[in-house]
């Protein structure tokens, strides 16, 4: 005859002191960690604007010592800032002066933002077909640039950047400014004419 051992104790459950304890701990993790992750899409974000303030700034310089003319364009569709500059053709079969991208300087990516505004000299500018193109005399004064950069998701709340470049300066500058900030008065062309503009002295 065989006898029955103790009936097994059922399995033990958490207690409500340490179902919040649980909770506390993960708002606490979760409060370290986000914010960390914010911040370091905010930094992704800022490099990629000072990557464009970089190629402006070589750009104001090669026109305050160059001779050549110069353009800035602005790719909206490919997310990226060019240098281009004119020169005749080189090689057995020379030709009119062509624009062409500057081989000295790699185009400014910015992947994760959207161009939202520029301005010139005051004035806001509306893109072309294939963005924005900004040409310059090397005899000509150069106006005052602004642009526009903010985040690509188009999230309320996210980050923008304007960068600012004097006429008379070689160095862009980089700051925080909000979506907002880049309203600007009726556009009027997304090329700069500088014949229309009574600007023609020089040959182009």
């Amino acid at each position: 005859m065989t006898r029955a051992g103790p009936d097994p104790a059922p399995p033990r459950a958490f207690t409500l002191v340490e179902v919040i304890v649980v909770i506390i701990l993960l708002a606490v993790f979760a409060g370290l960690t986000v914010p960390r992750l914010g911040a370091g899409t905010r930094r992704r974000l800022e490099v990629q604007a000072e990557e464009v303030r970089g190629l402006i700034s070589v750009f104001a310089a090669r026109h305050a010592t160059g001779s050549e003319p110069l353009a800035l364009e602005l790719d909206p569709e490919s997310r990226a800032a060019h240098l281009l500059v004119r020169r005749a053709p080189t090689g057995p079969r020379p030709g009119p002066p062509a624009w062409t991208p500057d081989p000295l300087n790699s185009p400014a990516e910015f992947p994760d933002l959207a161009l939202v505004s520029v301005r010139l000299g005051g004035q806001s500018l509306a893109p072309s077909a294939g963005g924005w193109s900004i040409l310059f005399s090397p005899t000509d004064p150069r106006p005052d640039l602004s642009i526009w950069l903010v985040a690509a998701s188009g999230r309320a709340g996210d980050p923008g950047w304007r960068i600012d470049l004097p006429g008379a300066g070689t160095t862009a500058s980089l700051a925080p400014a909000a979506a907002g900030t880049s309203a600007a008065p009726e556009p009027s062309a997304g090329v700069i004419d500088l014949d229309a503009a009574g600007r023609s002295t020089q040959p182009w």
